[in-house]
């Protein structure tokens, strides 16, 4: 019988395991923590139970898929709750913006921003589900194992200018910069600063400053209304999960570290050791590790 040992019982390690499996693999997960998620961890504090992620689920095909091939039903499992607005957007000048799938109240709050932008954030939705075609179901859980296999892939990447920041390509739609921002801060949260950051320190301030912004925003008593309190930063991925440089999302969504140019889900050397996760291809996120596993299982089951 062929065996496998997973190493991380994170999304991707999880999700490959059940591949292997279902696919008549002798499989073991080897996890360092005391429970598994990986980066979705939660915590017990005084009573309450703290979440660490993920927030929301984007793709609920991915995981449904993984209890189809166990010969199991995910809603026997697992309820599945859903998210109105998506998320809300609070400024400094006082805007908000309320981000969901109504058409119609979402069209109203992009029409008060800027009526041009409506149009524009059609044309954008356009552009977007080509780029969800073309990046996510086509190639999302495709290994890239030579510079020939992007190659392949290099027409729609360039269709769709994947070397440009999010950012800029929204502002080819819309022209109000409060909706430039709210359908492109995403990618913050997969990328960002990894100067070095005394993080002992510079974790209770930015906390602080948090805390503020939300006293002042939205809850004024919020401080007084806190009864257990603590945070996780870079320094604690580092420490936690081996996190190179403390990073959340391993590396940075950028065209030059991504597909072939990103680490590859088969080593290059060591023929039977195989990767998953954030920093293989396609990337972060739950679609994307899982997506990961996929593409490493295809590999391994050849």
């Amino acid at each position: 019988m062929r065996r496998a040992i997973v190493i991380g019982a994170g999304f991707g390690g999880l999700a490959l395991a059940i591949r292997l499996q279902s696919a008549g693999v002798q499989t073991m997960i080897v996890e360092a923590r005391d429970k598994p998620g990986g980066r979705a961890y939660h915590w017990h504090r005084d009573g309450h139970v703290f979440d660490a992620g993920p927030t929301v689920i984007t793709d609920p095909d991915c995981l449904r898929r993984l209890w189809r091939l166990s010969g199991d039903d995910m809603t026997r499992d697992v309820t599945l709750v859903p998210v109105k607005p998506f998320y809300a957007l609070d400024w400094p000048d006082g805007t908000r913006f309320d981000y969901s799938n109504d058409d119609a109240a979402l069209f109203a709050q992009i029409e008060a921003l800027n009526p041009a932008d409506v149009e524009g954030y059609k044309r954008f939705l356009r552009y977007s589900a080509g780029v969800y075609e073309e990046g996510y179901v086509k190639l999302g859980t495709t290994a890239f194992e030579s510079l020939t296999d992007m190659l392949k892939a290099a027409p729609a990447l360039a269709r769709y200018q994947a070397w440009r920041s999010v950012y800029s390509i929204v502002s080819k739609f819309v022209a109000d910069e409060h909706l430039r921002q709210a359908l492109s801060f995403h990618t913050l949260l997969v990328g960002g600063n990894k100067a070095p950051v005394d993080w002992a320190v510079e974790g209770d301030h930015y906390a602080s400053i948090i805390l503020d912004t939300l006293a002042e925003r939205l809850i004024p008593d919020i401080r007084s209304r806190i009864r257990t309190r603590f945070h996780y930063s870079p320094s604690d991925f580092q420490s936690d999960l081996f996190a190179h440089l403390g990073s959340a999302f391993s590396l940075e969504p950028v065209l030059r570290q991504s597909a072939w140019l990103r680490p590859h889900n088969r080593d290059d050397k060591i023929r039977n050791l195989y990767f998953v996760g954030a920093g293989t291809h396609p990337g972060a996120g739950i679609p994307g590790v899982v997506g990961s596993a996929e593409a490493t299982a295809r590999l391994m089951l050849a």
